[in-house]
């Protein structure tokens, strides 16, 4: 009632009179909540049954248990797939191919990569050459 009066006449007096009103409400219904909740938790304390107090703990971070909302159904190529294996597999087959299928659609472009390197650097990294004795040495040094 008094938001629509707040709405459909939108003076100073509605106005007030509605937010007033609104956050009173709000404020009493947050202390209601909160004394409720304390006065389970007490109970279930006093009754020395943990597992409702932890029910009561869960419920308040909207903790539940059981099945995910996963999805029930895959659209690939206008052909629906219901079956949660081959929505898995068509999930990985999509993710694992995502860069390949980007890097076909993406436009050739004509341009040598060192026109972006200002510089000079050719010592900036460098790999010695190495022995089969030295791989051994050091993977001899690995813990397990």
């Amino acid at each position: 009632m008094l938001y629509k009066a707040s709405i459909k006449s939108p003076n100073i007096a509605n106005k007030k009179k509605f937010t007033t009103y609104r956050n009173k409400l709000n404020h009493l219904l947050r202390l209601s909540t909160k004394q409720y909740i304390n006065n389970k938790i007490q109970e279930s304390v006093n009754s020395m049954i943990m597992k409702e107090t932890w029910k009561i703990l869960n419920s308040i971070i909207n903790k539940t248990r059981g099945r995910k909302n996963y999805p029930t159904h895959f659209l690939d190529n206008n052909t629906k797939d219901t079956d949660y294996n081959t929505i898995a597999n068509k999930f990985c087959s999509y993710l694992s191919n995502i860069g390949s299928n980007l890097a076909k659609n993406s436009p050739k472009v004509d341009v040598n990569y060192k026109t972006f390197l200002k510089g000079s650097y050719t010592n900036s990294l460098f790999f010695n050459d190495t022995t089969p004795e030295e791989i051994e040495s050091t993977t001899m040094k690995l813990k397990n």
